[in-house]
């Protein structure tokens, strides 16, 4: 295989897999650039993976714990499936939740909001740009897997600083935190 293509949210997530094989991209948590960069990878690559963090929807998902959906739901409802096989595999490595994780292009925050999206689409966690690298790779043919880790329980809301925290290259903004 030539490579992997990996897109995440922050500079952070994209540290965690230095070293490894692979082109990995940053979103900065923007909906176009994550669309962008999905659309680029998928030209370059055999294979995709949305790596990073998710905010739960499932009341007894907890912190820490790693999801590898078996579907990514888009805003639209649609349902991409992720590879089983990767999926498989990977499951052998790590002990992880399989239900579906909603993707959205904006920040949800409130526990309220997070409520209402788990009754409406039953997923069990929530992130920006799992669906779009599931579209790219969906269009393209590619095989996609999903690997997150649950940040925010779904019973607890976002803080406010949650909404600038990082620039636009995903990297920290100290000074607004």
């Amino acid at each position: 295989m030539r490579s992997i293509g990996v897109v995440t949210g922050s500079r952070a997530e994209a540290r965690c897999l230095s070293g490894l094989a692979g082109r990995i991209v940053c979103s900065g948590a923007d909906a176009g650039r994550a669309r962008r960069e999905s659309e680029r990878l998928a030209g370059e690559v055999e294979g995709l993976v949305s790596f990073g963090l998710a905010g739960a929807l499932a009341p007894d998902l907890r912190e820490g714990e790693l999801l590898l959906p078996g579907e990514v739901i888009v805003p639209d409802g649609r349902r991409i499936a992720t590879d089983a096989a990767w999926r498989a595999h990977l499951t052998t490595l790590a002990d992880a939740r399989s239900g579906p994780l909603l993707g959205s292009d904006q920040l949800i925050e409130s526990v309220t909001a997070k409520t209402a999206l788990h009754r409406a689409s039953g997923a069990v966690a929530l992130d920006m740009e799992s669906h779009l690298v599931a579209l790219a790779a969906s269009a393209t043919g590619l095989p996609f897997v999903v690997i997150r880790a649950v940040t925010d329980p779904a019973d607890q809301a976002l803080p406010a600083v949650a909404r600038v925290a990082l620039d636009a290259e995903g990297r920290v903004r100290m000074l607004a935190v």
